[in-house]
């Protein structure tokens, strides 16, 4: 997990030092690389969960103690239920602010895009 977020950062200087020199769309490895680059947070976070739950739970990963037994007494199942009905609630609304700025950015279309970078005095590191 933080070997890939290290190749991340390190990818992502790289491509700072070719926007800089002005070499970012000629650079088919650096390109290559990123398409590859896409499927690294999916491995990062499977990383990081076995790695949490294997340090949270060792016993019950492993097989030593079952999860009836492990369950916390003070958690009522009521709080359960709320605090899953906020993360629930909080990924909607995440999947409607996404969904809703994809769809206004992809109606506008690259000529405005492009017009507006044009106009700005500065690199932009995100399109």
């Amino acid at each position: 997990m933080a070997y890939l977020a290290s190749a991340i950062l390190l990818l992502a200087l790289w491509g700072g030092w070719l926007l800089h020199k002005d070499r970012l769309r000629n650079s088919r490895l650096f390109l290559l690389l990123c398409v590859w680059a896409v499927v690294t947070p999916f491995l990062m976070n499977t990383a990081g969960w076995l790695l949490t739950e294997s340090g949270r739970q060792p016993w019950i990963v492993q097989g030593l103690q079952k999860t009836a037994v492990s369950n916390s007494p003070s958690v009522s199942a009521t709080e359960i239920w709320i605090s899953l009905a906020v993360f629930v609630l909080s990924y909607i609304v995440l999947a409607w602010a996404d969904l809703s700025l994809m769809l206004r950015y992809s109606r506008r279309g690259m000529a405005e895009a492009d017009a507006e970078a044009a106009e700005t005095a500065a690199p932009a590191l995100t399109y």
